[in-house]
């Protein structure tokens, strides 16, 4: 599915101990990515993949492990163009074949910063959901990553920056009077 339109919507729900699914959805379509397990940190992957986009970067990927099978988030910024974010499937996560051997079953384009925050939102969603306890009783191998959730969230806040100094305290007794022109 191809959408050209701008909003995404990405939700991310724990099932059992042990296994999440993800939905991802936008004004031309849904589409329900299935469940994924516990042996990868695919969420902390996933807020990674969302702070670099909104960083800068040209490129990110995910993958998500549906035991044996990957599911593989495939981010690419193109000059001039809107972000593509593609879902792919693999049969065999451990071997991670290159991206082009994938079977595309998902494409949608939208701006970096929709992604990215897209992708807080979910998580966000996520922990107000089942708490930091929660998620570490029903997602054992990592804990909730709450550092990487809090680094996108400060990446995508737009903040005044405060003024530069006139002078700099500490400088020996010396008053060091910094031109700002």
């Amino acid at each position: 599915m191809n959408s050209a339109n701008k909003k995404l919507r990405i939700q991310l729900r724990l099932r059992g101990n042990g296994w999440a699914d993800c939905s991802v959805s936008t004004p031309e379509g849904d589409f329900e990515m299935g469940s994924f397990g516990d042996c990868s940190d695919a969420f902390g992957d996933l807020l990674r993949a969302g702070l670099l986009i909104a960083t800068g970067a040209t490129s990110a990927s995910v993958s998500f492990d549906g035991e044996p099978m990957e599911w593989r988030w495939i981010i690419e910024r193109r000059l001039f163009n809107p972000l593509l974010v593609k879902v792919a499937t693999f049969p065999d996560i451990y071997p991670h074949a290159p991206d082009a051997e994938g079977d595309l079953l998902f494409s949608t384009e939208c701006s970096p910063d929709d992604f990215a925050k897209a992708v807080a939102e979910a998580a966000q969603g996520l922990l107000e959901e089942v708490g930091l306890d929660g998620f570490a009783s029903r997602w054992r191998l990592t804990g909730f990553p709450l550092r990487a959730l809090r680094a996108l969230q400060s990446a995508l806040a737009i903040v005044e920056p405060e003024p530069l100094p006139t002078t700099l305290p500490g400088a020996g007794g010396w008053t060091i009077i910094a031109s700002l022109d």
